[in-house]
């Protein structure tokens, strides 16, 4: 869990960030009331957390007493001074002064004074906004044969929730250089989501229509409540990308579930793909949700197997076709629905994706294969394949061997590559990221 401290759907640093900006109004109404009632009912990132376990105590007694000393030494050290009608309050017990910085850091920060110019360069003044963690290129305007997609997914937008996210279109010419020509955000419904993460993951792909090929641009949301969402935009015969979404993908049908805590899906879009799996000449949109659980169709309220992780799969003329019916269709409604092959919970099936197009095989990590209570998981790598109509697993190839105790080397969770030498020979680079190899006498 280290490597996702930050980003974990459920209690990660940003989702904490996020979902305390929703707790500021109930905390302003105990102040000023002195009523808080249930204090897991006055977040609701608590409010999910209790959904999926048993709720605990606020704060046992016997964590009370054990604490009891030490709050009245500390309480102690603040001072509380009443001017003009306004408390000042002030810290006066120790405070640790940070060591001087060694010689080696002086001499590296000297190092960073002066960067490499660069000859492409473009930025956004927006602090936290990750500008720059998702980019696709494409064609996604008439007049604009290069343009790339950056995105900024924890961008805030002015006076809405924070990590609403936003998407940044840019040309790229050779005598204007690097040039901003629009901009993407979802709609104003979802202003009042905090951390939906507009941007997290994007695709470019090219969709075939009898009048003409098109670009079109996926982008993940899987911050969105319940579970996420995948939009895709077009430039549909303008210069830019409408603003609209031409076509929307969620995981569930929003009137019957409410709240993100609920087993099932969750996350969709966090990982976006696209290629040629099927073999039909055309652009293929693969939309991983590695955080997802398995739930049997049959019985949605009997958890089987947490965080195994599943793919979905639009074809090409899939997509042609639901871009003239509607607006708004089920990730259900894909042409292929590859889940983790194993089972047992944690693999997060999905975390990477490539393709090896000699042999027309999807690659697939699975980082948290092999974990059970002792031991964190060895890691996976599969490869699958369309036969008949359906996807098959044709080979798999496993990460190192781990002991208890052993850190998790998330075989299959990080970089995922393909390529063919130039004797025609096909390759596979996977990564194992946090392997920690032994010390050598």
């Amino acid at each position: 869990m280290l490597d996702h401290f930050d980003e974990y759907y459920l209690g990660g640093i940003d989702d904490m960030t996020a979902t305390t900006v929703e707790c500021w109004t109930n905390l302003t109404n105990w102040f000023r009331n002195g009523e808080i009632g249930d204090p897991w009912e006055l977040c609701p990132l608590t409010k999910a957390i209790t959904r999926r376990t048993e709720s605990p105590p606020c704060l046992p007694e016997a964590l009370r007493k054990r604490l009891e000393a030490e709050a009245h030494e500390i309480e102690s050290q603040f001072q509380i001074v009443e001017e003009s009608g306004f408390l000042k309050i002030s810290y006066t017990g120790p405070r640790r002064i940070p060591e001087q910085e060694d010689a080696a850091q002086i001499s590296i920060d000297k190092e960073r004074e002066d960067p490499p110019p660069s000859t492409r360069n473009f930025s956004i003044d927006v602090r936290f906004a990750r500008f720059g963690q998702s980019m696709a290129i494409g064609e996604f305007g008439i007049g604009n044969p290069l343009q790339i997609a950056v995105s900024s997914p924890f961008e805030t937008l002015e006076s809405h929730s924070p990590y609403v996210g936003e998407v940044h279109v840019l040309s790229v010419s050779e005598t204007d250089g690097i040039v901003p020509s629009s901009a993407l955000h979802p709609s104003h419904s979802s202003f009042d989501i905090p951390g939906i993460r507009f941007g997290f993951s994007l695709a470019s792909l090219k969709i075939r229509r009898k009048h003409g090929d098109i670009s079109a641009l996926a982008v993940g949301t899987p911050g969105w409540n319940p579970a996420g969402r995948v939009f895709l935009y077009t430039a549909d015969g303008s210069s830019t990308l409408d603003i609209t979404p031409k076509l929307t993908i969620v995981p569930y049908d929003e009137t019957k579930i409410q709240f993100r805590s609920r087993y099932g899906k969750r996350a969709l879009g966090t990982k976006l793909f696209v290629a040629d799996i099927d073999g039909d000449g055309q652009d293929d949109l693969l939309i991983a949700s590695p955080w997802s659980d398995f739930v049997p169709p049959q019985n949605e309220t009997q958890l089987w197997n947490q965080q195994s992780g599943r793919i979905a799969v639009f074809t090409g003329p899939q997509l042609a076709e639901f871009m003239i019916g509607g607006t708004e269709i089920l990730d259900e409604d894909c042409a292929y629905k590859i889940s983790c092959p194993t089972g047992g919970g944690f693999e997060r099936f999905g975390t990477s994706m490539a393709f090896a197009e000699r042999a027309a095989v999807l690659l697939v990590g699975e980082p948290g294969f092999g974990r059970d209570s002792h031991i964190v998981g060895s890691g996976k790598v599969y490869g699958i394949k369309i036969i008949k109509g359906e996807p098959k697993t044709v080979f798999q190839i496993d990460g190192p061997e781990v002991e208890e105790g052993d850190l998790p080397t998330e075989f299959g969770g990080g970089g995922l590559t393909s390529g063919i030498t130039k004797e025609g020979i096909e390759w596979i680079a996977i990564a194992a990221h946090n392997e920690v190899f032994p010390s050598k006498c």
